[in-house]
């Protein structure tokens, strides 16, 4: 009989369900116990220790009184499972940058776009999407003054 720790995806087989295992009594049930607790226990804390994967841009808006936006922008990430990834940055043209670290703390970027940016963290084969932010462009149209009417009736 095998038993499923829930915390984890060990499974665990009681020396008593092996056909002709050595059996040595009440040492081998406590052993095998805290054997058990061991395994629920570290699974858990390995688990909790691994960082939270994370994409953030800021600013992540860009205001335009013309018809290009340029913007300097921050780009922090983290991906877990890969060494190395790729930015693919969707502005006029497609730009690539390749063979970054999987964890980055502050990212310089040079953006100049009329149209919203889409940036996506991709593995390094750039086979697989890790993660993806939206840089959005707003454009403000200055408003003419109303001109007052200088009119009276007498």
């Amino acid at each position: 009989m095998r038993a499923h720790c829930w915390s984890s995806n060990i499974y665990i087989l009681s020396l008593r369900d092996l056909p002709g295992a050595f059996r040595m009594g009440r040492l081998v049930k406590q052993s095998t116990t805290y054997l058990i607790a061991l395994l629920v226990l570290g699974s858990q804390w390995v688990y909790a220790q691994q960082p939270r994967q994370y994409f953030e841009i800021s600013p992540n808006r860009c205001l335009s009184k013309d018809d290009q936006c340029r913007l300097t922008t921050n780009l922090s990430w983290h991906v877990n499972d890969h060494f190395q990834v790729c930015l693919k940055i969707y502005e006029r043209q497609v730009r690539i940058f390749c063979d970054l670290p999987a964890s980055m703390e502050k990212y310089s970027l040079e953006l100049l776009s009329h149209e919203d940016i889409r940036i996506d963290i991709t593995n390094r084969e750039q086979t697989k999407l890790l993660a993806t932010q939206r840089i959005e462009i707003l454009h403000v149209n200055e408003r003419n003054p109303r001109r007052r009417i200088a009119w009276s009736i007498f």
